[in-house]
């Protein structure tokens, strides 16, 4: 059932987050009207709660929440760019059990020990509507090793990212890293030392999202630092995908192109 600001509280109402917030603060006031009439509604000053007026006395009908939820922004990375340089290798990574299937295929990241020859892909991902603009993302990795790993061996992972709103112009590219200091950093699981074709999640720190809005874009180049010297696992590390925890505070925007 449709809403329109103004009208008497209807009970059984559907609202958006947009229209309940919008409605709470059209009626919102330090006190009651001074003589109400059956029908009326109320917002105190605090702007937490939504009164209706009955023949005698204010009911209160709805208690507002700004629900906060997180979510994956997914890049599946067989759809993602190689730059015909440093390129990791698409490759089989799990068969059938009689060996003879094609099997399912990852990129695998090898084992480099020069800066200059790390593995890398290549993608450009948009922030969607249901965004909650100005707040912070977090990259990570999901991937697996190719053999089991020596006690203490970890990979380390590297994003370079440009993050540019609709109508704003690109700058410099910024690089982040994650952490291969110790288990628990290096995987969510905290494996002291890592399992074969075990599914990890890696984070890669907390990208800062202010002065961000919906439809805004990143152009990103994720790799494996294993130059560095606390990648020292010597497998390849094969990515099953990378993706992003965003806030969401609707299921989209009211209009086209604004929150």
């Amino acid at each position: 059932m449709a809403y329109a600001d103004g009208d008497d509280f209807i009970s059984g109402a559907i609202l958006s987050f947009q229209q309940a917030n919008r409605m709470k603060n059209n009626f919102r006031a330090a006190a009651a009207p001074a003589n109400p009439s059956a029908g009326m509604l109320h917002s105190d000053s605090d702007d937490d709660y939504l009164y209706h007026r009955a023949a005698a006395a204010w009911l209160l009908v709805y208690q507002y929440k700004h629900l906060i939820e997180y979510d994956d922004e997914r890049v599946p990375v067989t759809s993602i760019k190689t730059g015909g340089i440093n390129d990791p290798t698409f490759s089989q990574w799990l068969d059938d059990v009689a060996g003879t299937s094609p099997g399912v295929y990852l990129w695998w990241f090898a084992d480099q020990a020069v800066a200059g020859n790390e593995e890398e892909l290549f993608f450009v991902v948009q922030l969607p509507h249901s965004y909650k603009e100005g707040s912070d993302i977090y990259p990570h990795v999901h991937w697996t090793p190719s053999a089991d790993g020596g006690a203490g061996e970890f990979v380390k992972w590297g994003l370079e990212y440009a993050w540019i709103n609709i109508d704003s112009d690109g700058g410099d590219s910024t690089i982040i890293y994650s952490d291969a200091t110790n288990a628990a950093a290096a995987t969510r699981k905290g494996d002291a030392a890592m399992v074969k074709d075990r599914h990890y999640k890696t984070v890669i720190g907390t990208i800062a999202g202010a002065g961000k809005t919906i439809s805004s874009m990143l152009a990103c180049r994720i790799f494996r630092n294993s130059s560095d010297a606390t990648d020292d696992y010597t497998g390849d590390a094969g990515v099953l995908e990378f993706d992003f925890h965003i806030q969401k505070e609707s299921i989209g925007s009211i209009t086209r192109y604004v929150k």
